[in-house]
């Protein structure tokens, strides 16, 4: 069982790094505990006293929880533009129903700026946060609430609609730490222009490793000295791409039985054994050294000169955005065997009480209406280029087809969370240090992982029993 751990002073803490706005890879650096003098002096209150009045998930008018106005905080990772959708949403939905209960969003808030509200006993009321990882975490170090006797009287129904990937981030030894909000995803791009140049149909993506490893032969052209001017196929060489491919090839990163970390797992070694092999062929330096020669913030795959790429749900915004005339497809990412077809990686935003809130009761059924309403799920999903929490919504809430293939592809049952544990966070450090040791230092797959399991059989240690 994993066991609640405070974690060393904010001092010692590494610098989180976040993705911007409500999506993609998450933060990568382990968070300190909010101290033990804070955590103890604030009291959880009971079932009875969080669940007064029955949660109401639905836009339907609810009786308010007094007749005094309540006015709590809720801060989120979203950039300017969508806090003021946000605040859409929560004038449309939540205000008309909940009168007696006003709600404040502050957003542009990272990890850093939340966690030290949280260590100085000053948190919001609410927090969305912007990473998948922070749930489980915080949890483990007692920073946020409990919030399963908020969700109970809806649990049955909560646990049938929302994605079930999206859940798995939010669910610490049993109970419920968290709610979803909007979801996002990965899956394979290609560029249709560049296949049809090669004479591959362009409604036909590989869906094997096999088909792939072919396509990709042709898709990559080198000028007389051999230096790439056009890649086939883009290297594992960060934990967003890493993970979402080893996925579709069996490989998993933890044991959902003990939390233990499984980093070297056969799969994911023959996984990236495979990248590797691929990309040598080329001479893995050159590779590493097309792919890193774009300026800062140029897309390769967005530029035409790569031709296959993983990507998230939020890309095709941007494609539309700064490359208009860009001819794309979008797929699964290709498997190694037809029991891993459709995998992909889901992550959320999730909705947390910190321990300290001012008004926890009123905080928790904000929480549970804001996860669970349909509308707010189908529309701000919808604006922000992210995918519903909520399966019915899934299908409805765009017309766009790349968009609606990225939905569908969350509820797949090989949609994962890739490591729901506490840990996940270092676990990602880990990883990018192993991949830099495999791309860019000519270390073997099962060398770079098994030291990088090492290191996290010990990071895991701290968590486990």
């Amino acid at each position: 069982m994993l066991k609640q751990k405070m974690l060393q002073i904010m001092a010692a803490m590494l610098i989180a790094v976040l993705v911007l706005t409500a999506c993609g890879p998450a933060a990568t650096t382990e968070a300190p505990a909010a101290p033990a003098e804070a955590a103890s002096e604030a009291q959880e209150p009971t079932s009875e006293e969080m669940v007064a009045a029955e949660v109401e998930p639905t836009s339907e008018t609810t009786e308010p929880a007094s007749e005094e106005v309540v006015t709590i905080t809720m801060w989120n990772g979203f950039n300017a533009h969508e806090v003021g959708l946000l605040n859409e949403m929560i004038d449309k939905y939540w205000t008309p129903t909940h009168p007696n209960i006003r709600v404040i969003a502050e957003g542009e808030k990272d990890n850093q700026t939340m966690l030290t509200a949280m260590s100085g006993g000053d948190p919001p009321d609410v927090i969305i946060a912007a990473s998948s990882e922070t749930a489980t975490l915080w949890a483990s170090q007692g920073a946020i609430m409990d919030l399963t006797p908020a969700v109970e009287p809806v649990r049955a129904q909560l646990e049938a609609e929302l994605v079930p990937a999206g859940l798995q981030w939010v669910i610490y030894d049993g109970k419920y730490y968290g709610l979803p909000f909007v979801n996002y995803d990965s899956g394979f791009f290609y560029n249709k222009d560049l296949f049809a140049a090669a004479g591959l149909d362009p409604e036909k993506p590989p869906e094997t490793l096999d088909e792939l490893a072919e396509y990709a032969a042709k898709l990559t052209k080198v000028d007389a000295s051999g230096n790439i001017i056009q890649l086939g196929w883009m290297p594992l060489i960060d934990t967003w791409r890493a993970t979402s491919f080893l996925l579709n090839s069996g490989g998993r990163f933890y044991d959902p039985e003990t939390g233990a970390p499984t980093v070297n797992d056969p799969k994911n070694v023959a996984a990236f054994q495979w990248d590797l092999d691929y990309q040598s062929q080329y001479g893995l330096d050159k590779v590493t050294a097309f792919t890193t020669g774009f300026s800062e913030g140029d897309n390769p795959f967005q530029l035409g000169k790569i031709a296959m790429d993983i990507g998230g749900c939020w890309d095709p915004a941007f494609y539309k955005l700064n490359a208009p005339d860009l001819n794309y497809g979008v797929a699964a990412i290709p498997y190694s065997d037809p029991q891993y077809a459709n995998a992909t990686i889901v992550g959320t935003n999730p909705i947390v009480v910190p321990v300290g809130a001012k008004h926890p009761k009123e905080a928790m059924e904000f929480a549970v209406f804001f996860a669970m309403n349909k509308d707010i799920s189908r529309e701000y999903a919808a604006v922000i280029s992210n995918i519903p929490q909520i399966k019915s919504e899934v299908g409805t809430f765009t017309d766009d087809p790349v968009t609606k293939f990225f939905a569908e592809l969350s509820t797949s049952p090989n949609a994962v969370a890739w490591a729901p544990v506490p840990y996940s966070q270092r676990y990602n450090d880990e990883l990018q240090t192993a991949i830099g040791k495999m791309y860019y230092e000519g270390v073997s797959a099962q060398e770079a992982l098994d030291a990088a399991q090492k290191v996290m059989e010990k990071v895991a240690a701290e968590y486990l029993d």
